[in-house]
C-alpha cells in the first residue's frame, strides 16, 4: 500500500490496513458494507478475471467526504495474492450523474411543454428534437433523436426560409446571445402554420458561436384572430352605419363606458372618439327620447339579450335626429359577456316621411268626420301642434279659385 492508496481513500496507513477497522471505517453503512463484501467475495471466488474490476465503489473518508472509486485487480494465484489499483473518479462521476440528471430534466421538460424545444450542436451539426415536434406538427420521426440541422431547416416554409436564414447567420456572426424569429413551417401534412422561434446562443471563450438551444411555439391560432380582428376593423370603420362598443358590465359603480366608436358614429353625432370613449351612450338622450323604448332597452340589456329600439338622440350641436339601433352582447371564449356592441342608424328622414303620411292621413280623416270648415281647421290645429310638439297659431286655407 502506499501512499497514494492512503490519499484517494482518507485514512491512514495502518486503519487502512486491519480488514475490519478498513471495511468498518470506509464503509460505515452496514448494510452497503455487507453488500459489498458479499460481491467482493462471489467475484474473488468466481476466479474470473473479468469479475476482478469493480466500479462506481461509495467510500467515506476520515473527514466524513464521500468519494467514488474505481478497483481493478490483477490477481497473482500461484502466490496468492491480488495487485489492486485505485482511482479516484469522484469527479467524473458526478459530472456524469449531474449531466443524467440534465438530460432528463430537459427530456421531462420537453415532454410537459406545449412547445417543440430544439438543441443544435453547431460544430458536429447535430440536431435534436424534443416531444413537441411530433405533439405540434406530427413529425414522429425526429422527436427523441438525433439528426442533422437538415431537418430543422426543411420544415420552413419556402418563401420564409431565405429571411430566416440570413437573420440567423448575423446571429451567429455577432456578439448577440439570443435568437427570435417568427415565420411559418411546414406540418408532416402539408398544411402551414404561424411559428415563433426563440434560442439562446452558446458561444466559446473566444466568442464563436457553438450551441443553440430554442423552442418553437405554434401561434397560428393567434395570427387567425389578429387576420379576422384586422377583418372586422376594416368592416367596423368603413361601415355606413354608426358602431358603438362598451364594456359589459359597469366597474365601481360607474356606467357602462364607451370604449370605441367608428367614424360613421362622428358624422352621425359630432362627436368624436375621445368626446364619447369613457361616457356612457345615455348622454346622446334629451327630452323628446322615447323612455318608453329605453326602459325596454335597459331591461334588455339586465337579461343580456339582444334589443332594437328607435328614439330621438341628439348630437352635439343639440339637435335631434332619430336613431334606430340594435344592440348584441358579446361573450368569450369561456362564455363570459364582456362587450355590448350597438348598430346604430339615422332614420330622420324616414321618420319625416312617416309623420307627413300621417299627417295626410289625419287631413283626410278631420274633413271627413266634420260637419263645417271651421270645425276641421280647429282640429287640424289642435292635431298637428301634438304631433310637431309646439303650438301653431293659424292655418291658411286656400281655394283653389
Amino acid at each position: 500500500m502506499n501512499q497514494n492508496f492512503s490519499d484517494i481513500y482518507g485514512w491512514p496507513k495502518e486503519i487502512l490496513s486491519d480488514f475490519n477497522s478498513f471495511y468498518e471505517n470506509v464503509y460505515p453503512d452496514k448494510e452497503y458494507r455487507d453488500e459489498l463484501i458479499q460481491t467482493i467475495v462471489t467475484d474473488i471466488q468466481s476466479r474470473d478475471p473479468a469479475r476482478m474490476n469493480w466500479e462506481g465503489i461509495k467510500i467515506t473518508t476520515q473527514k466524513g467526504d464521500k468519494r467514488i472509486i474505481n478497483i481493478k485487480n490483477i490477481a497473482v494465484e500461484n502466490q496468492n495474492l491480488m495487485l489492486s489499483v485505485v482511482i479516484d473518479v469522484t469527479d467524473k462521476f458526478n459530472f456524469q450523474k449531474s449531466l443524467e440528471e440534465s438530460n432528463e430534466r430537459y427530456r421531462y421538460a420537453s415532454m410537459a411543454t406545449s412547445d417543440a424545444i430544439w438543441d443544435w450542436d453547431l460544430k458536429s451539426d447535430v440536431f435534436y428534437w424534443g416531444e413537441g415536434i411530433n405533439t405540434l406538427f406530427g413529425y414522429r420521426y425526429l422527436s427523441n433523436e438525433t439528426h442533422t440541422s437538415k431537418t430543422w431547416l426543411d420544415l420552413i416554409c419556402k418563401e420564409d426560409a431565405l429571411s430566416v436564414n440570413y437573420h440567423l447567420d448575423e446571429i451567429l456572426k455577432s456578439s448577440a446571445l439570443n435568437w427570435n424569429s417568427e415565420h411559418r413551417v411546414i406540418k408532416s401534412d402539408g398544411t402551414l402554420a404561424y411559428v415563433t422561434q426563440k434560442a439562446i446562443v452558446i458561444r466559446d471563450v473566444g466568442g464563436n458561436a457553438v450551441r443553440l438551444v430554442g423552442a418553437i411555439k405554434d401561434i397560428s391560432h393567434r395570427k387567425a384572430r389578429e387576420q379576422q380582428l384586422k377583418l372586422f376593423e376594416s368592416v367596423v370603420t368603413n361601415a355606413n352605419d354608426a358602431v358603438l362598443i362598451t364594456e359589459a358590465e359597469p366597474f365601481e359603480g360607474a356606467e357602462n363606458r364607451i370604449i370605441y366608436v367608428n367614424d360613421t358614429f362622428t358624422r352621425m353625432t359630432g362627436y368624436a372618439a375621445e368626446d364619447a370613449i369613457g361616457k356612457n351612450p345615455r348622454f346622446l338622450q334629451g327630452p323628446k327620447s322615447d323612455f318608453s323604448e329605453l326602459k325596454r332597452l335597459r331591461k334588455a340589456i339586465d337579461d343580456w339579450k339582444p334589443c332594437e329600439i328607435t328614439t330621438i338622440n341628439y348630437n352635439k350641436a343639440g339637435t335631434e335626429f332619430w336613431s334606430n339601433f340594435a344592440i348584441s352582447p358579446v361573450a368569450n371564449e369561456k362564455g363570459w359577456f364582456t362587450h355590448w356592441v350597438s348598430i346604430q342608424r339615422d332614420v330622420t328622414d324616414v321618420k319625416i316621411e312617416e309623420q307627413k303620411r300621417l299627417l295626410a292621413t289625419e287631413i283626410s280623416t278631420i274633413f271627413n268626420k266634420t260637419n263645417t270648415l271651421q270645425e276641421a281647421t280647429q282640429e287640424l290645429l289642435k292635431r298637428i301642434s301634438a304631433l310637431f310638439d309646439y303650438p301653431l297659431i293659424g292655418l291658411w286655407l286656400l281655394d283653389e279659385d
